[in-house]
């Protein structure tokens, strides 16, 4: 039986459980190539980016998903995230703002946003 793309993601995110960043970096250019405008793939290749300290890749796949699906807040949040930590702390609050007014009622964008505001 031929993997599926579910069975691609799970695969990675062991790899990245288990620290093989480099192997899942691989998967990670491999998946985006084939599946590009598919938002598991890009959040998957912004968390290998982002634990390869590579911050720029990671924004531009999580940019790439509230593209193709904005009205996936998940992207958004981690892009917050990412910037507060990258210094970068008025664009995340204003993300988190511009995506809180967009999704209304979601508990982990009120606590992200909070994160930020409290920091």
């Amino acid at each position: 039986m031929k993997p599926t793309l579910n069975d691609a993601l799970n695969h990675g995110a062991r790899l990245l459980q288990a620290g093989n960043a480099a192997e899942a970096k691989r998967l990670a250019d491999a998946l985006v190539e084939q599946f590009p405008a598919q938002a598991a793939v890009r959040l998957f290749a912004a968390d290998t980016a982002g634990l390869l300290g590579d911050t720029a890749a990671a924004l531009a796949h999580l940019d790439a998903v509230a593209e193709s699906a904005p009205e996936y807040p998940r992207a958004q949040l981690k892009q917050a995230r990412l910037l507060f930590a990258d210094g970068r702390r008025a664009d995340a609050l204003g993300l988190a703002r511009r995506t809180s007014e967009r999704v209304e009622g979601s508990p982990a964008l009120m606590r992200a946003l909070a994160g930020i505001l409290r920091d």
